[in-house]
């Protein structure tokens, strides 16, 4: 292996004989040209001779394939690249180059050699390929290479590697990837916790007809909510699966068949069994699968994904808190397994003080967060605790807090997804090597509803952690009871997004109608929930950023609403007393076919009086006539309105319809009649009088 290294330090130098012989013919001729150029002394053939263009340097790119997790003394280190020619010239006399350096012994040292030479170089060694590479062309590439001779080192240690590949012993291509070398089975691994995140936006209208949007691709084969399952099942692991209610919602909706409407707004069906209805129903199996293992902690999010935070600053905690428990209700039915509820997951890591008084009220206990929840300091940020207990106001949470560093190595290579995988295992690597005999250490990883890491990175990772006998995979519960001595953060002020002011109005509303429609209608369970799901899903964090597209849920309550109080009418006529008390008969025709409780609340001046005022009722069939026993106090045409009402409790009665009645009475008044007969006595009288002669005195 020496011999390798020196030769290698040889070829870098540029030792090499041919190279030389080049350099001393060329070394004339170019002082020469230099001379003569300079004087104009040279032949114009002489500098066209030698005024040749540069051959192109051979370049190409490097892409891990595949990698040993792990190796010692019995498992060798076997490594696959994918080599592409990114040059105009063909690359031939390819070799790949593998140099390993000295043990990273820190994680900042580590994460250098990710990007340099960081430690001192310990062997070289050299695999010649066969065959060109084309330009264009690419090309996979294989070595293995025995490390037991590190063994002689007497620890375990993260060794950075650097594999080149070479082109007539030109450098066309380099990456760096660690390796861990273990020589002893590893008596205290480190605690490692996982949160998965599996969440999709709303992408259906009131009416279930599924918009233009990407949860076909998601959970089709190949889609990034496809490929995180695939993911996780490949890692027999305890994890922590947080599943969206939006999603499972959605994925009920399209396993049995739903309506989607194209870019163009064409609508397309899609039957049960087929297409996205049978992925739809696949991908529930699955993560009922999943959820059903005994190492995984399920979590939900409130229904809708609502954001509680917004929620609470809007003034509707009591509809957070009711959304969170239907989310764990529905998550929970459709996959067959109870959602935890110790453990939550705050919708985008937004908690703040308020919200850690509502979760410990709610007898929650651990917060999953994002990396990034408390500001990290360089120095910091190397030596994050796995789990820190988040003080606010009066309430106390232990969270989980994502390393930062593992976070970085996993979005760094988005292109070369093996690489990145490969590099966030070093991390958790140089993590454990800090203090590998040490109790009650750990490090966790969460992966967000937005994602942030490659679908093939998640991939490539699962199955790295599943392979690492350094690494105990432990649930959040399992982390926070195994760390102990956490440090405390004070949350302080958090600002987040929430809903404009009418919107609010809006859902308050909605709210109250149907709160209204409750105690009128009897019957109309169905509608009821379906019309209170459309309120819970206009409060969904998916209108958030854009409340518009949440109001139709809204409408939609308000006009079915309506329209079912439209289907009740009243038939009027032209009504006739010929004394002064007596009954009007009105007719109601319910067309609504539920049996509705409501106020029937007659208005008119003195004239017309109605024994007993408003009168409740219940209408049950199509047409009912309802009688009022009325008190004239006069004659003539007498109008009055009649007004169909809800009944009020809590909320003030709502007017659903009225009509116009016209009462015509033609009843005397006894009094009146009295007085008005003794007037014309006494008129008749008084003329009676002056026509009678009078004898003069």
């Amino acid at each position: 292996m020496t011999r390798l290294r020196r030769a290698g330090e040889h070829r870098r130098r540029g030792y090499n004989v041919a190279a030389s012989m080049r350099r001393l013919i060329t070394a004339p001729i170019g002082l020469a040209l230099l001379l003569c150029a300079g004087w104009s002394l040279c032949p114009a053939g002489l500098l066209g001779a030698f005024a040749q263009p540069a051959a192109p340097l051979p370049s190409a790119t490097l892409t891990l394939v595949s990698q040993s997790a792990w190796n010692d003394v019995k498992h060798p280190l076997r490594v696959t690249v994918a080599a592409t020619n990114t040059s105009s010239v063909p690359l031939s006399s390819l070799s790949l180059e593998l140099s390993i350096e000295a043990p990273a012994l820190s994680r900042s040292v580590y994460e250098l050699s990710l990007r340099a030479d960081a430690t001192l170089l310990l062997a070289q060694s050299q695999f010649p390929q066969e065959g060109t590479l084309e330009p264009g062309e690419s090309r996979t590439f294989s070595l293995v290479q025995k490390v037991d001779q590190l063994a002689g080192r007497g620890d375990n240690g993260l060794y950075p590697l650097r594999i080149q590949l070479l082109s007539s012993e030109v450098v066309a291509a380099t990456f760096r990837t660690p390796m861990l070398f273990l020589i002893e089975s590893p008596k205290v691994p480190l605690n490692f916790a996982w949160t998965w995140v599996l969440a999709e936006t709303i992408q259906y209208d009131p009416a279930g007809v599924f918009l233009p949007g990407s949860i076909e691709t998601d959970i089709a084969s190949g889609g990034r909510l496809a490929d995180a399952v695939q993911a996780l099942q490949s890692a027999n692991d305890p994890v922590d699966l947080v599943v969206s209610s939006a999603l499972v919602d959605q994925l009920q909706r399209m396993a049995g068949g739903y309506r989607i409407r194209g870019p163009f707004g064409r609508l397309r069906t899609v039957l049960a069994g087929q297409g996205g209805a049978a992925e739809a129903s696949a991908l529930l199996q699955s993560l009922a699968s999943l959820a059903a293992r005994p190492g995984t902690e399920l979590v939900s999010l409130p229904l809708g994904d609502a954001d509680e935070s917004a929620l609470i600053k809007a003034g509707l905690t009591a509809s957070a808190d009711s959304l969170l428990t239907q989310g764990r209700e529905l998550v929970g039915g459709a996959l067959g397994a109870a959602p935890s509820t110790s453990v939550v997951r705050p919708v985008f890591s937004r908690m703040d003080a308020p919200g850690v008084e509502r979760y410990v009220r709610l007898g929650t206990r651990i917060a999953l967060i994002d990396t990034g929840f408390f500001p990290m300091t360089p120095e910091l940020r190397l030596s994050a605790p796995p789990v820190a207990r988040v003080v606010g106001r009066r309430a106390t949470v232990d969270a989980v807090l994502p390393d930062p560093g593992v976070n970085d190595q996993l979005t760094a290579a988005q292109t070369d997804p093996v690489l990145a995988a490969h590099a966030a295992l070093g991390e958790l690597a140089s993590i454990w090597l800090e203090a590998p005999g040490t109790v009650g250490r750990g490090a966790a990883v969460l992966f967000p509803e937005t994602p942030t890491v490659s679908a093939a990175t998640l991939a490539a990772f699962a199955p790295l952690v599943a392979k690492s006998p350094w690494l105990h995979t432990v649930s959040a519960t399992g982390l926070v009871a195994a760390v102990g001595d956490l440090p405390r953060f004070g949350i302080g002020r958090r600002t987040y997004p929430t809903f404009p002011e009418d919107y609010v109005a809006s859902i308050q509303e909605a709210r109250n109608d149907l709160t209204q429609f409750r105690n009128t209608a009897t019957g109309a369970d169905r509608l009821i929930d379906e019309l209170g799901q459309n309120v819970q899903i206009s409060q969904s964090s998916t209108f958030l950023s854009d409340p518009r597209f949440g109001e139709p849920f809204l409408d939609a309550v308000d006009r079915r609403i309506k329209r079912t109080y439209g289907a009740v009418h009243l038939a009027v006529s032209v009504i006739t007393l010929t004394s002064r008390q007596g009954l009007i008969p009105l007719t109601i025709v319910n067309a609504s076919g539920y049996r509705l409780h409501l106020l029937i609340h007659p208005v008119s001046d003195l004239r017309l009086t109605f024994e007993g005022g408003s009168r409740a009722v219940v209408l049950t069939s199509k047409a009912q006539t309802i009688t009022f026993r009325v008190h004239a106090a006069t004659t003539g045409r007498i109008p009055v309105t009649i007004r169909l009402q809800t009944l009020g409790t809590t909320i003030p009665p709502e007017t659903i319809g009225q009509a116009q009645l016209v009462v015509r009475s033609t009843a005397y008044n006894r009094v009146a009649l009295f007085f008005t007969i003794g007037a014309a006595v006494f008129l008749l009288a008084w003329w009676a009088r002056k026509l009678v002669p009078h004898r003069k005195p």
